[in-house]
């Protein structure tokens, strides 16, 4: 596994398939099975939790009073399974080596293990009731060792969203991946079908982002999204699925079927009171119609986009009309309206449009 010479040894693969001697895995589990039991419980427990030990949450799961809980976790430490790595803002405990933790979290009894994960879920919720999105990731791990089931797959999609707003996009991937096959071991209950729909919806534009709009598993993840909506008969969450199955259409030039996307999300639009949506189906009309070169049809959805359009209520979306940044409404239809002469004057062509993205991959 080592390639090199004395002092510039490197490894020869991954490290991942480094395999420690079972003899040292078997010297740890037998000085774990020599302490005391409440010590050996105490440090499994421990373990559970992670790597770091926060002391509130092992006080929580414990099962023991405060002293002894302080006299066994100066016998661990002494024994050098644990340590001290922080005492400010609050006492946290670490393990000595990751092999350590290891060994002796699989010394724990599956029915043990469970038990222990999800009173760890429900100890985050209590001490972190008023900030539990800084704990997500932690709860959603916890959540899928403990049997959450519905809980868990809560977690596991607002840990995918956080981490697709700060653009971690294969990780949120990997957390909504997760949530979908929690979900498939739960009962068809509305509530689960619903919650399915959802992860679907927030996994599509990170899909998006990742692969771009042709990757095959885009298009599956917006086919699965829409017939949940009619199984479940959704209306308010129909038009985010219908989008994107209209920015995957336009992308891959599939403009017959973009155009029926966007008069279904004009439909959808026009049965709200949602001027964001309505506007968002508009400027889904306009470059499908001017791809497919029907530029006279293309001008009244530009018209009635412009005539929507407020900066106050439509900031987030400014970006349709007047690039990139928020545009006093007057602005926007001054770039507009040279817009509208060049297409009446000079009909743009199919094959100037195609491939053109007229909107963000990010679906509010």
């Amino acid at each position: 596994m080592l390639l090199g010479d004395p002092g510039a040894y490197r490894l020869g693969g991954s490290a991942d398939r480094v395999q420690v001697p079972a003899t040292v895995q078997a010297i740890l589990a037998a000085r774990i099975d020599r302490l005391r039991p409440e010590w050996k419980r105490l440090l499994q427990a421990a373990s559970v939790i992670g790597k770091d030990v926060p002391i509130g949450w092992l006080e929580a799961i414990a099962d023991m009073r405060s002293d002894e809980l302080r006299q066994a976790l100066g016998e661990l430490q002494a024994a050098e399974f644990l340590y001290e790595a922080r005492l400010f803002p609050d006492l946290e405990y670490t393990f000595k080596h990751a092999l350590t933790h290891e060994v002796a979290y699989g010394s724990v009894l599956a029915e043990r293990r469970q038990a222990l994960h999800a009173a760890i879920v429900e100890a985050i919720e209590r001490t972190h009731a008023d900030r539990l999105t800084e704990q997500v990731e932690l709860l959603a791990h916890h959540a899928v060792r403990g049997g959450g089931g519905e809980k868990a797959v809560r977690y596991l999609r607002q840990a995918g969203e956080k981490a697709a707003a700060r653009s971690a996009t294969r990780e949120a991937i990997g957390f909504f991946e997760e949530a979908l096959r929690v979900l498939s071991e739960l009962p068809e209950t509305s509530e689960n079908l619903s919650a399915a729909l959802d992860v679907h919806i927030a996994m599509g534009p990170a899909q998006i982002a990742l692969d771009g709009a042709a990757a095959p598993q885009v298009e599956a993840t917006y086919r699965r999204a829409l017939e949940l909506v009619e199984r479940l008969g959704d209306v308010s969450r129909r038009f985010l699925v219908i989008w994107g199955l209209w920015f995957i259409s336009y992308t891959l030039g599939r403009y017959a079927a973009a155009r029926e996307a966007g008069q279904r999300l004009l439909e959808e639009a026009e049965r709200g009171d949602d001027s964001g949506r309505l506007l968002e189906a508009h400027h889904a009309m306009w470059p499908t119609l001017l791809a497919m070169g029907e530029s006279a049809a293309a001008v009244p959805h530009m018209e009635r986009g412009v005539a929507i359009y407020r900066m106050e209520e439509h900031a987030s979306q400014a970006f349709l009309y007047a690039g990139t940044t928020p545009a006093p409404a007057a602005d926007t239809s001054r770039r507009w309206s040279s817009g509208y002469l060049a297409i009446r004057v000079a009909p743009m062509p199919s094959s100037a449009t195609r491939g053109v993205s007229p909107m963000s991959c990010v679906i509010r």
